[in-house]
């Protein structure tokens, strides 16, 4: 009860530019995610104060985050960004004053920072084609009719089938475009790119891990038809990076492939580095580099030669603050880097030669002529 005292006494203690915790495993997981840890270890506490309750960024002289934003109590803002507001959606800027999102294909409102997309295209952005992301839409057994679109699940399964498609902002409600065995219609299959991965920067699932899996059920979005790849026909593969308005696209040749060797040099068709087809490399698969401290995975790697050497075009890089060279150390993984040079770059080089991509879709085509 005495520590617990002591620590409610901190509680009261405001700082600001003063209130800074040293080390990015401060509330991470993993790293050091209980309050409790405080008190069981000297060094979490001293490396820890505003996560520990000795101050607080209450009374940041910088004053409130505007549009929902917080300040402090995110393990990914430590040193001089303790204090630094954590926005919430694509609000951003120092204060999340700044709407940072693009509509590829609808119109902004500026006011909730969301995008409200035209008929036949979804996703926060409305780059994503209006698609389901589950074969049981439509199907019996599965879901064969739009009532059990009121079950939420189905609903985020099923956005072409139940017709809510729309982006981040309000629902459009448009056409079923997704065609199924079960039910009667003269409308063809729509030839074009189905979404079957989405990987979320930062959310500390490693992204092979859920490619990997034999289920959907991960941090980041997975179609269930990823595990029965093989049965889909798929013509093409596509690869999206997208990083604010910037999208760079890998279309690779699927026909044969399973959920693995899709992802090849020898399947490549088209990408944006011009260099790729014959440059020497040393890793071009989903499983990638699997040394643990080093996990880089979707990694296109043209040649290893000690950190500062390192050099390539495409890696997710898995292990967040513990990896084992400067260059791929960021707080929370996993993290999407890549080249926006036309050839390939040098991991170390930064600077605008490096995209730090905001999402990696992979999309799936199964009726290209």
């Amino acid at each position: 009860m005495l520590v617990w005292s002591i620590f409610l006494a901190f509680l009261s203690t405001a700082a600001s530019q003063s209130c800074q915790n040293t080390s990015p495993l401060c509330g991470a997981s993993p790293g050091w995610p209980l309050l409790s840890m405080c008190f069981d270890h000297d060094y979490v506490f001293a490396s820890c104060p505003e996560f520990c309750g000795q101050c607080s960024c209450a009374t940041d002289p910088r004053g409130p985050c505007y549009n929902g934003g917080t300040r402090g109590g995110n393990p990914a803002n430590y040193n001089q960004h303790t204090c630094d507001c954590n926005c919430v959606g694509a609000w951003t800027g120092d204060l999340c004053q700044y709407c940072g999102l693009t509509c590829v294909h609808g119109t902004l409102d500026s006011n909730t920072c969301t995008c409200r997309c035209s008929p036949g295209w979804d996703g926060p952005t409305c780059s994503d084609v209006c698609a389901d992301s589950s074969s049981l839409c439509g199907a019996n057994p599965g879901w064969p009719t739009v009532a059990s679109c009121s079950v939420d699940y189905v609903a985020a399964s099923c956005h072409a089938f139940c017709g809510i498609c729309g982006g981040s902002g309000g629902v459009v409600t448009q056409p079923t475009t997704t065609i199924h065995t079960t039910k009667t219609t003269t409308t063809p299959p729509p030839c074009d790119w189905q979404v079957v991965f989405d990987v979320r920067p930062g959310v500390g699932d490693w992204a092979v891990d859920a490619w990997s899996s034999d289920h959907s059920h991960t941090a980041h979005l997975k179609s269930p038809l990823v595990e029965i790849w093989e049965t889909l026909g798929i013509k093409r593969v596509k690869i999206t990076l997208i990083q604010g308005a910037e999208i760079r696209e890998l279309i690779f040749n699927g026909v044969n492939s399973d959920k693995f060797s899709w992802f090849s040099r020898d399947r490549l068709m088209y990408s944006p580095w011009t260099d790729l087809p014959t440059e020497t490399y040393n890793f071009f698969s989903i499983q990638g580099e699997t040394n643990p401290q080093a996990r880089r995975s979707f990694f296109i790697n043209r040649n290893y030669g000690g950190c500062p050497a390192d050099a390539g075009w495409l890696v997710v890089v898995e292990t967040g603050p513990q990896g084992s060279c400067d260059w791929e150390r960021v707080p929370a993984g996993p993290a999407i880097f890549y080249s926006r040079k036309s050839t390939y770059v040098n991991w170390t080089s930064g600077g605008a030669d490096i995209g730090v991509a905001d999402r990696m879709i992979v999309s799936i085509d199964t009726c290209m002529p």
